[in-house]
């Protein structure tokens, strides 16, 4: 059998205790990623469910309705037609007088 010198054995050691560390390196580096990349996903689903649930802020007034359909539309230009004067203030559209529907004053 075949023994090893004292200095065979230190470097034996030293490149053993290399690896084990390197080894060490390398399953610390691969949960880090692991774990960021969980993160970012959870993220990124929390982001896509907020989306999907809350509506878009379209960044227009209260006030402001938005025409959804046809019947809704010709419903609207119908009250439209039936206002005598529109005009125009500050950038602004005021109707001033409207005759409702079936008034005798048409």
């Amino acid at each position: 059998m075949t023994e090893l010198t004292p200095r065979q054995k230190d470097t034996l050691a030293y490149g053993l205790s290399a690896f084990d560390a390197a080894a060490r390196g390398r399953r610390t580096r691969r949960a880090v990623i692991r774990g960021g990349l969980l993160v970012a996903g959870i993220a990124l689903a929390a982001v896509a469910a907020d989306r999907m649930v809350r509506p878009p802020d379209r960044g227009l007034p209260a006030y402001v309705e938005i025409i959804g359909d046809d019947l809704q539309l010709a419903a609207e230009l119908a009250a439209a037609n039936a206002c005598e004067r529109i005009g125009r203030t500050d950038g602004r559209l005021c109707v001033v007088e409207c005759v409702p529907a079936g008034d005798p004053r048409q």
